[in-house]
């Protein structure tokens, strides 16, 4: 029951804690449980592959600036008893 919960309480949000550049890569990592240095490092190696072609790190960098925008701050929460 304690996992169903964890689930149901999950969200998406910038991380407070693991913020290198807005906590967008912090929060995904936090809510897919991944260190978010891997997330980082997935993103580097994303835009670096896609120097080749112009679209693709513009592209990249639009959405992670939304995701900036929209995403909201990570939040205590308060656990239930």
């Amino acid at each position: 029951m304690e996992l169903c919960e964890k689930m149901i309480m999950k969200t998406l949000h910038k991380s407070g804690k693991s913020k290198i550049f807005g906590g967008v890569c912090g929060g995904v990592g936090e809510y897919f449980d991944i260190d978010p240095n891997i997330i980082w490092i997935v993103v580097v190696i994303l835009l670096a592959l896609g120097i080749v072609t112009l679209f693709w790190p513009i592209f990249c960098v639009i959405v992670y600036i939304a995701a900036w925008i929209l995403l909201p701050e990570e939040t205590e929460t308060i656990p239930a008893t």
